[in-house]
């Protein structure tokens, strides 16, 4: 009949009720997140820097084809681990299993994942970090065919993949596994101190400096580890008050209190996912993210660079020179979002311009730069003014000589 209305099929869902049901099965944010997908305004400026080379470690990465060759080796750790302690598979499920919701609420997503799947996952790869950093802290743990460190390239691949962001396994699940299937005897050791060992080689390799443990700092996985073993230092300081930044020919002296920038092979991977950490969780402490704005704002082409490198601000390992760090400076703070009220550099910011602003030193600055660029110029400058001074002489004992 015309005008009537049509009721709807009874096998459709109202659309209301279907997102009625999609609400209740939200589930609440937990305060135990601390492994995060990296933000897509990081991952656009550089997505080689967060994706694994070799190998996955925990449910983001799993399965991609380019990663599959490694679950054969990461499956030879696992059973070599099984057969040392003699103990059956059942015996690792079980204690995965009875742990699962606390590990998937480290995950700042969900995983459309089973759980018997979700289980094998963080069993294979949480121990084979294990079992891996144990062999790379104790050469006489590593075997002459052993998969990976018998081929020293595969080792640094497997090394920087697991300093990647979304390639992170909670550490109270490493820890608890350690203390049940590899303490051996009275062996003192822990996730912990075995991460520590393999962090201070990457922060010689990738920054040039060593790691201080000292006071003792707690992490929720490797990445987070590194960053807080890398501001320690930092953190001993009061906070700084957010200035206007400076993009000013910096003062020397002032600039060397800022931490000596090493640029090797990894440091810009290491770099880009400690940064992209920072900017996932919620803290007013973003040492690195403010480190690298800094250094932004003082490069802007090659010849900056040269300056902070003969002034040892930076040490470069790049093979392109200075000509290739530049460039690299200035996109590692793309995508960075600040905090609009707090920069740790932001006291020697001021300072930097106020020194700049003085009418002596760029005074100072500009007869450098003119009439000092080498012994040459430098000799004719003052040789100049020492004629000049001479002449002045000359002119006021004549003057006097005629009264």
């Amino acid at each position: 009949m015309e005008g009537s209305v049509v009721p709807a099929p009874t096998d459709i869902e109202n659309p209301l009720e279907t997102l009625r049901k999609e609400l209740d099965g939200l589930n609440r944010l937990s305060p135990s997140r601390c492994i995060y997908r990296v933000p897509d305004r990081l991952r656009r400026v550089k997505k080689e820097a967060y994706t694994p080379r070799v190998i996955s470690i925990g449910p983001f990465h799993h399965g991609k084809e380019a990663l599959k060759a490694m679950e054969v080796h990461k499956k030879w750790y696992l059973k070599g681990v099984m057969d040392r302690t003699n103990l059956e598979l059942n015996a690792y499920i079980k204690k995965i299993k009875k742990r699962e919701k606390k590990l998937r609420t480290c995950y700042a997503e969900t995983f459309d994942l089973e759980s018997d799947e979700f289980v094998k996952i963080i069993l294979v790869d949480a121990i084979f970090v294990i079992e891996f950093l144990r062999r790379y802290s104790d050469s006489e743990l590593q075997k002459e065919n052993d998969c990976i460190f018998g081929k020293p390239r595969m080792v640094e691949d497997v090394l920087t993949d697991l300093l990647m962001l979304e390639n992170q396994l909670p550490f109270f699940i490493l820890e608890y596994l350690f203390k049940k299937f590899f303490i051996l005897g009275d062996n003192p050791a822990s996730v912990r101190s075995l991460s520590i060992q393999f962090l201070r080689d990457q922060g010689v390799t990738a920054f040039g400096i060593e790691l201080d443990d000292s006071p003792r700092v707690e992490a929720k996985h490797i990445v987070d580890l590194f960053r807080e073993l890398l501001i320690a230092p930092m953190s001993k300081e009061p906070p700084m008050t957010k200035t206007k930044k400076s993009a000013t020919t910096p003062c020397i002296e002032k600039l060397h209190q800022i931490p000596k920038l090493h640029t090797g092979d990894t440091t810009e991977l290491v770099l880009r996912n400690l940064i992209a950490f920072e900017q996932c969780i919620t803290s007013e402490d973003y040492c690195i993210s403010d480190y690298v704005s800094i250094m932004d704002e003082l490069v802007d082409d090659p010849k900056d660079v040269g300056l902070l490198v003969k002034d040892k601000i930076v040490e470069n390992d790049l093979g392109g020179g200075d000509q290739d760090l530049a460039p690299l400076i200035n996109s590692l703070s793309t995508g960075i979002v600040y905090n609009a009220d707090y920069f740790y550099y932001g006291d020697l910011c001021r300072e930097l311009d106020e020194f700049y602003g003085s009418k002596w030193h760029k005074w100072m600055a500009n007869l450098r730069r003119n009439y000092c660029k080498t012994p040459w110029t430098t000799i004719s400058f003052v040789a100049a003014v020492v004629l000049l001074i001479l002449t002045a002489i000359q002119t006021i004992c004549s003057i006097i000589s005629l009264k």
